[in-house]
């Protein structure tokens, strides 16, 4: 998404954009340099929920401050997490996994990737609101977990659309329900969350950034370009859809009042999970 970004916005501002992927912690070191750096409009980041909404609390201590930090831009779109099954799960409905989980408590697995990813947390949610009993299983990564599920060993995990419709259509999972309040356009006939009547509009997201004080006239003027690019068909077909990323836009006022909302959601269910900062 950031090369996306970068690739568009470099010639309408007329200069390079240098994309600088600084990984590790959970997006904590990328996310304290933006925070540290000069608020003039040159250095910005693009994280997703859980270096804004989510580690706050499952870590004791961060070097940034999510909401003193920065500056926020624009939310870039969604990624409506999967509910995916292995084939051999005798459910077709995030209604009916949980009652079979019901029917046979521990015996299905969900594989997450760590304690507080989304796929972890999605699975508390639902046993903490459902009465569902599934065993978690953390693995390194999403794509790890991803290939216990296709290898029969966990039984149920979460991923991105565009990832797995290959997967899908090729017949080695099955999609029960989206993360969130919405139908994905990768996957039309699969519904929401919330469509299905649960009470958990939880969905991952990407956002730009800027460090705090950045000018506002630099802020308006980013969100506007951006604003078009994800208006763009072709820059969506091109960019997003392969990632299944769901575009959006919204005014950075309107990002704000988002992330106040998010944070909130977070909040409860990583309560619910009974997760202890670490």
């Amino acid at each position: 998404m950031g090369r996306a970004i970068g690739e568009s916005l470099g010639p309408v501002l007329g200069q390079p954009i240098v994309v600088d992927e600084r990984p590790g912690a959970n997006g904590t070191v990328a996310m304290a340099a933006c925070a540290s750096a000069t608020p003039d409009g040159h250095t910005l980041c693009l994280p997703n929920n859980s270096s804004i909404s989510i580690n706050p609390f499952v870590y004791k201590s961060l070097p940034y401050d999510p909401v003193r930090d920065f500056t926020p831009i624009i939310n870039t779109g969604f990624v409506n997490g999967v509910i995916l099954v292995h084939p051999s799960v005798p459910a077709n409905s995030m209604r009916e996994l949980i009652e079979l989980s019901k029917s046979q408590p521990g015996k299905f697995n969900w594989a997450s990737w760590g304690v507080g990813s989304f796929a972890h947390l999605t699975m508390a949610w639902t046993q903490g609101n459902t009465g569902a009993s599934f065993l978690h299983v953390s693995y390194k990564t999403p794509g790890h977990a991803l290939q216990a599920v296709l290898a029969g060993e966990a039984h149920v995990t979460q991923n991105n659309p565009g990832i797995t419709l290959p997967l899908l259509k090729a017949g080695k999972l099955k999609a029960l329900v989206l993360a969130g309040n919405k139908r994905s356009t990768i996957l039309p006939g699969i519904p929401s969350f919330v469509e299905e009547g649960f009470d958990l509009n939880f969905a991952g997201w990407n956002g730009l950034f800027a460090p705090t004080a950045t000018p506002k006239s630099i802020v308006q003027r980013l969100n506007a370009e951006i604003a078009k690019f994800l208006a763009d068909p072709k820059f969506v077909a091109r960019f997003l859809t392969p990632l299944g990323i769901e575009p959006t836009k919204n005014t950075p006022e309107e990002f704000a009042a988002f992330l106040k909302v998010d944070r909130e959601t977070a909040a409860k269910v990583i309560k619910l999970a009974k997760i202890q900062p670490q």
